[in-house]
């Protein structure tokens, strides 16, 4: 990255991928914007900065966005791009929230049906980042061991994902360091 992006231009291309990814896939969209089209970010620092946000308190996407945010312009940066992706689906939890309580129709085979083609559609755009974060990740066998042992501990173990990464982060830390010895 050259120059950092102006506040307004952190703000704008936020709600953009925030309007893009109403219903799912933010993180996608945050990458196609952040690393392919703008190149604010390179894709290592990407995966670390997903990989961060990811085990932090709250939404995935409004984390990533944050720290890229904060990363390009501090604090300023910071809630320009929160405030811009979460602006879009504000309104629209909000207008759908409306409609909901109108409409009770929802609950019929179209509005099921509907819910879904929307809930499909999520899970590709996320299979997607996962893919792309696993090649640009996982490119040893100490990487892929320790995924799989965090995958382990927390989808068949049900562990807490915090204690899971508190004690993986300073093994794989420690694993790091004898690869550098």
């Amino acid at each position: 990255m050259n120059e950092a992006p102006a506040l307004w231009t952190i703000f704008v291309t936020f709600t953009r991928i925030g309007l893009a990814s109403v219903g799912g896939g933010g993180s996608a969209h945050i990458h196609r914007a952040v690393v392919e089209r703008l190149a604010w970010l390179d894709e290592a620092r990407f995966v670390e900065a997903a990989t961060i946000t990811r085990t932090l308190p709250g939404t995935n996407v409004s984390n990533l966005a944050a720290f890229i945010g904060g990363a390009l312009r501090g604090p300023s940066g910071a809630l320009c791009a929160a405030a811009g992706v979460l602006l879009p689906g504000v309104v629209a939890v909000m207008g759908a929230a409306a409609a909901y309580a109108r409409i009770a129709a929802l609950h019929t085979a179209v509005g099921q049906g509907l819910l879904r083609g929307l809930t499909a559609g999520a899970l590709g755009v996320m299979v997607v980042l996962v893919v792309r974060s696993a090649r640009s990740g996982l490119r040893n066998v100490r990487a892929i061991a320790f995924a799989i042992a965090a995958f382990a501990a927390v989808a068949i173990l049900y562990a807490n994902m915090a204690i899971v990464i508190a004690v993986l982060v300073p093994l794989a830390a420690l694993a790091v360091g004898d690869e550098e010895a």
